[in-house]
């Protein structure tokens, strides 16, 4: 039999094999759980490295479309942020109309319009501005 670990001795790599085969199922599944749980780690760690500003929530939802696949992820969590272009969600943009509504006469509109500009979501002000009347 060749060697799996080629850094291991025969009688060490003979003695590892015999107690994984005598393992209970319990422990085995434990093992595999905790491996998959390592592999997660690495596989966040990586994401969070090659996406440094990407919110927990963000990170996850890049996390599932790895695991799941694009368009499994796509079904389940719904498009990455980045999919949806100049979209939002609708969470988000009730908060938007509910802030324009509260504070309707304490915004600073100049601001908010130079900003919207800048940002190239003018479009956008002005739809939440005329649904907020």
């Amino acid at each position: 039999m060749s060697n799996l670990f080629p850094d291991t001795q025969p009688e060490a790599e003979a003695v590892l094999i015999r107690l994984l085969r005598e393992a209970p199922p319990w422990r085995k599944l434990a093992m595999v759980w905790q491996m998959n749980a390592a592999v997660k780690t690495m596989m966040l760690s990586g994401l969070r490295e090659r996406f440094p500003k990407e919110t927990p929530e963000m990170l996850q939802r890049r996390l599932a479309e790895l695991l799941l696949g694009e368009e499994l992820a796509q079904k389940v969590y719904g498009p990455l942020s980045e999919d949806l272009g100049n979209e939002i969600s609708d969470r988000q943009w009730r908060d938007i109309l509910g802030v324009l509504k509260v504070q309707a006469g304490r915004l600073d509109m100049d601001y908010l319009r130079k900003w919207a500009a800048e940002l190239q979501v003018a479009d956008l002000l002005q739809r939440a501005l005329k649904e907020s009347e």
